[in-house]
Formats: structure tokens, C-alpha cells, sequence
């Protein structure tokens, strides 16, 4: 029997992505005029990515400013005309006699067309000046830019390549090459998700730690908590929970989060996972085949009492955890005392007896 550390983990194997990622899909068509960021680039909201050349938008702004200033030009003209007639009839009424007041009423008859003309001509200005704003707002999305900060993970861009408007009004999101035109990801922390065989799958809990390495990059583990945990199952793959689920099986999703990633590590690299499911200092620690079962939650190891003879005898014991070679252990036993690895072979061959020699007792079938 030995003293130690006791760790009780489920291993699994995933592949590292951003938590969040954005695609960032321009809202005209056009061809791409000058790409600003590469792959790998960091930027900030609002940093120009790539412009777009669309001469139709230029032409659009171009129309809707003349229309507006020929609308503004008819609103002074009619408002011009109002103030005329206002003035035509203040100066009639200064008239004295008929002949006066006949032209100030000759004059107020034609205020309310006027005024209607004013009324009439400042709807076109609004309606012109709406038209403006929506030629200029289009015209700007020709300056692609960052949605949110973060590192741009891909960039398909190219100049001169086309952007061709779907028929939900925004662009084509995609490269030439099927991957997205652009997609900016927070890597400030980043996810792994991991399937896990139904037999480990209650053992798991959120915020257990984790410990997870990663083949392209050798020597570095970093540290992550369980975030997770799905509620229904997936089919596992051969390999999908670390060689623990056999040939496939039942498993469910698991997410944990690394939230110092290394600069070194790229969404989509393998990672390998181990979760800390149980943890014990100062353990007292025999190996897993030493316990007897000895039914309703009782337990026993088979004491050897005279190294020379080989004598034994059962001990009760209480099994406090257990990994997949180990268990903890709590009773009248102690550091470096021997007991039988096969506890429950030899248990069997001395039915209830209290103490016997073992006919098989052999120094590989004994543990300190």
C-alpha cells in the first residue's frame, strides 16, 4: 500500500476554435477594389478590411444631389413667392380708397396656392434629401469594415475578384476558394469541444479543471474548465473520447474553455484533454484488483500477516474513490503494508475463514 497524489481523469480529444467568430459579408455588389488586412492581422471595430469598386453608386449619389438641390432651388422659388405676395398686399393696404383694398384682395386670393406651393415643395425637398442619405449609405458600404475587434482568420479577398448580390439584398459571404470572404474571431479565450463515453459521463461537472496538450505544438499544456456539459447523446467515433469508448458508442458533448491560450496555437489544431474528475493528497492507495467486493456497498483487501508463510487475512475497507487502476482507501491498513493484487481470487479460495495460507501466493501477486 502507498501514499500519494490521487487523480481520477477522463481523457478525450477535440479540436480548439474561437469562442465567438464573426463573417463579415459586404452589402453591394461590385468587384474588390484594395484588400487592407491579412490573415492573422488584428484589428479593431471599425478598421477598414477591403473596398469595394462600384461605379453605379457613384452615379446614384451624383443623381440624388441634383435632385436635391433642384428641389431645394423650388422651395425657395415658392417661399420667394409667398413673401412677394405677403409684401403686394402689405403695401396695398397702405393705399387708402377701394383701389387699394381691391389690390390687397386681389393679392391675399392668391396666398393659400402659394403657400400650398411651399408645402408642397418642402415634401420634395424631405423626400429628396431621403433619397440622398440612401445613395450616400450605399455608396459607403463600398468601405468594408471590422464589425468587431479581434484577429481576422480569413481573408479571401481578392482584388478584382466579383461580388455578386444574393437575393436576400446582402453579398456573397464567400472566396473564390469556399471559405469565408472574411472572418474576424476573438482568441482571447478559446473552446475545445470533446466527446465523452456515457460510463465517465456522470463523473463530469462544470468548472472541473482540465489539463490539455496539443500535437503541433509539443511541450505546451495549458489549462481549461469543463463550461458545458449536453444533455443528449452523440454517436461517438473510435477515437473521439481518447481511446475510452472502444470501438464507438454512446457519448456526449462536453465544452471547455482555455482562457489564456498560447499565440502559438490556430482554431481547428488537435487537442488532447484530460479532466480532472477527482483529486486526493496524502492518498492511501492500493491497486484496483486488491479490492473485494464483498457486496452492499462493502469492501475488503486481503492482508498479508507473515511475509514468510504468507499468511493473509481479510481487512474491511472503505473504497473513498477510484480511478481505472487505483482506489482510495480508509481502514485498519496502512503505508506499506502487502496485500494481494488478486484480492478477490484469494478471497474466494478461503471462502469465510478468517486467516489461511495461500497455496498461489507468489511475490508478483503482492502489492506494498
Amino acid at each position: 500500500m502507498e501514499r500519494g497524489h490521487f487523480v481520477d481523469q477522463v481523457s478525450s480529444t477535440g479540436s480548439i476554435e474561437p469562442i465567438n467568430s464573426t463573417v463579415v459579408a459586404p452589402q453591394i455588389d461590385g468587384t474588390i477594389g484594395e484588400v487592407k488586412v491579412q490573415e492573422g492581422a488584428t484589428v479593431n471595430a471599425g478598421d477598414v478590411l477591403f473596398t469595394i469598386n462600384n461605379d453605379k453608386l457613384d452615379s446614384d449619389v451624383n443623381q440624388a444631389d441634383l435632385a436635391l438641390r433642384a428641389a431645394n432651388s423650388n422651395l425657395n422659388a415658392a417661399q420667394q413667392q409667398v413673401n412677394q405676395i405677403n409684401a403686394t398686399i402689405g403695401q396695398a393696404r397702405n393705399q387708402d380708397g377701394e383701389e387699394g383694398q381691391a389690390a390687397a384682395d386681389d393679392a391675399a386670393g392668391q396666398l393659400p396656392a402659394a403657400q400650398s406651393g411651399v408645402e408642397s415643395a418642402q415634401v420634395a425637398v424631405q423626400q429628396a434629401q431621403a433619397t440622398y442619405d440612401e445613395a450616400v449609405a450605399q455608396a459607403n458600404k463600398r468601405t468594408v469594415t471590422a464589425p468587431v475587434s479581434g484577429t481576422v482568420l480569413t481573408m479571401s479577398a481578392v482584388p478584382g475578384a466579383a461580388i455578386g448580390a444574393s437575393s436576400d439584398g446582402s453579398s456573397t459571404s464567400a472566396g473564390a476558394d469556399g471559405k469565408p470572404l472574411c472572418q474576424i474571431a476573438d482568441l482571447s479565450q478559446m473552446k475545445v469541444n470533446v466527446n465523452i463515453n456515457e460510463l465517465d459521463i456522470t463523473k463530469v461537472a462544470k468548472d472541473q479543471s482540465a489539463k490539455v496538450t496539443f500535437s503541433a505544438v509539443p511541450g505546451l499544456t495549458l489549462d481549461a474548465k469543463v463550461d458545458t456539459i449536453a444533455s443528449t447523446t452523440s454517436q461517438l467515433a473510435d477515437s473521439s473520447a481518447g481511446g475510452q469508448s472502444g470501438n464507438g458508442g454512446v457519448g456526449y458533448a462536453v465544452r471547455l474553455i482555455i482562457p489564456a491560450p498560447d499565440p502559438k496555437l490556430k482554431p481547428g489544431m488537435t487537442a488532447s484533454v484530460k479532466i480532472t474528475m477527482q483529486s486526493i493528497d496524502n492518498a492511501l492507495m492500493v491497486p484496483l484488483a486488491a479490492i473485494v467486493d464483498e457486496g452492499k456497498e462493502s469492501s475488503a483487501v486481503m492482508l498479508e500477516t507473515n511475509a514468510e508463510t504468507h499468511e493473509f487475512k481479510r481487512v474491511r475497507v472503505t473504497v473513498k474513490a477510484k480511478n481505472n487502476t487505483k482506489a482510495v482507501v480508509e481502514g485498519n491498513v496502512s503505508k506499506g503494508d502487502v496485500i494481494m493484487l488478486d484480492g478477490a481470487s484469494a478471497a474466494d479460495n478461503t471462502g469465510d475463514a478468517a486467516s489461511s495460507t495461500s497455496q498461489t501466493a507468489a511475490s508478483d501477486e503482492r502489492a506494498r
